[in-house]
Parts: structure tokens; sequence; C-alpha cells
């Protein structure tokens, strides 16, 4: 792990992760590459579980599921039962 990251404050872990989302949203924005789009959704959620905002979470963990199963990816049912799981 690098180290620099191993002694970083959660709250500089959940602004790390807000900037890595918010870049990927963008990308795939720009770039129109919408098969990555359930994983931004997912990390939104991520991201809003991490800030205590469970109704926004729920919110992009709905929408993030919503595309796995439209375009039948399987890859991600582990993530998106642990994110269930832990936004109740």
């Amino acid at each position: 792990m690098n180290g620099k990251i191993a002694s970083m404050g959660r709250n500089d872990m959940v602004e790390r992760l807000k900037l890595h989302v918010e870049q990927a949203d963008k990308l795939v924005e720009k770039t129109g590459y919408r098969r990555r789009s359930p994983e931004v959704e997912l990390g939104y959620a991520a991201l809003f579980l991490a800030q205590g905002d469970l109704v926004r979470a729920r919110e992009h963990l709905a929408r993030g599921k919503r595309l796995l199963k439209e375009m039948g990816i399987r890859e991600w049912d582990f993530w998106v039962l642990e994110l269930s799981r832990l936004s109740g």
C-alpha cells in the first residue's frame, strides 16, 4: 500500500474518493462511454455513504443497480450487495 494513502485521515480519503468519482463521471460524459455509468453510480453511492448521506447513497445505489441489470453486468454483484447492506 502507498505510504501516503496509509497515512491519510478519513476526511482526506473521502475527499480523494470524491475527486476520483467526479473525474470518472466527467470522463464518461466527455467520451460517451456509458458502459462505465454503473460504476460511476456505485462510486457516488460509496462517496455519499462515507459522507453519511444515506438518502443520496441509496439513490445512486438504486441507479447503479438498475443500470447493471439493464446492461446484464454481473461482476459488481458483491459490491452492490455490500453497499446495500451498509446503507441499510
